[in-house]
């Protein structure tokens, strides 16, 4: 799942390898072409099960606020869930850590 924050950032969740199935909330800059990676998140989305479940095939809408990830399926799980991540919280640089190795 990937969504666009603004004009030089991109919200990008979930996916897999064929081996493992992730779960990290990622923002690729593409100004600076520097991945990081969410690691303070808000208490609306702290025991969403996006952060713990990893996952493929989420869909995503946006508004002028927030961003709502949903759905999306494991090898053995299909979800209905949603997790809602405001624009505000994505674009504070704070909020993210820089990622120094591929994962």
């Amino acid at each position: 799942m990937s969504e666009k924050i603004d004009e030089k950032a991109y919200l990008v969740y979930g996916g897999t390898n064929y081996m493992t199935f992730f779960d990290a909330v990622l923002k690729f800059n593409s100004e600076e072409k520097k991945w990081t990676m969410l690691n303070k998140f808000p208490r609306s989305a702290k025991d969403s099960k996006f952060l713990k479940d990893g996952r493929i095939s989420s869909a995503s809408a946006r508004s002028d606020k927030v961003i709502v990830l949903f759905g999306g399926c494991s090898p053995t799980t299909f979800y209905d869930d949603f997790m809602v991540l405001s624009i505000e919280h994505l674009k504070n640089d704070q909020n993210f850590s820089e990622i120094t190795q591929i994962m």
